[in-house]
This record gives structure tokens, C-alpha cells and sequence, in this order.
């Protein structure tokens, strides 16, 4: 995988996660916005990053994958868990 791609799925991946912890506790009011632009700011600083240093980038950009899994893991895992029961209602 390329630097390119990588840096796009790890902030789809951190963009997305955030978007459904915040959603599932109840503080989405004006944050989704907020995710939303600070995922485009640090995708286009990222694929800044990555015309001059793509190995970096790419590095940074697994890191936040793992960062994203860690900080909102337990509320998507818990959203997905539920989904086949018919509990998964945000």
C-alpha cells in the first residue's frame, strides 16, 4: 500500500471511529463538525507530508489507526457487538 492510500484510510478510519464514539455518548451536538474538519485538516497535512517523506507518513498514519482503535475501539466493538441482537440503538 501506498503512502497516498494509507494516509487516507487512516483518517476515514480515525474520522469515522470518533464520529460514532461521540454519537453513541451522547455528545455529537456540534463536535461532528468539528471531527469533520480536523479530519481534513490532517488528511491534506499528512498528504503534504507524504510528497516529502511518504515512509513517515505512512508510519504516522498506521499510528493513528492504532491511536483511533485505542481511544474509540470500545464504542464502535460495542455498536458492532450489539448489531446482530437488535441493541445497537444509538
Amino acid at each position: 500500500m501506498n503512502a497516498s492510500s494509507t494516509v487516507f484510510a487512516s483518517t476515514l478510519v480515525i474520522v469515522a471511529t470518533t464520529i460514532v464514539r461521540r454519537i453513541r455518548e451522547g455528545t455529537w451536538s456540534g463536535h461532528v463538525v468539528e471531527t469533520v474538519v480536523f479530519g481534513f485538516l490532517l488528511l491534506i497535512a499528512l498528504l503534504i507530508l507524504a510528497i516529502v517523506m511518504p515512509r513517515f507518513a505512512q508510519v504516522l498514519g498506521y499510528l493513528g489507526m492504532v491511536g483511533a482503535f485505542v481511544v474509540n475501539g470500545p464504542a464502535v466493538f460495542t455498536l458492532l457487538g450489539n448489531f446482530g441482537r437488535g441493541k445497537g440503538a444509538v
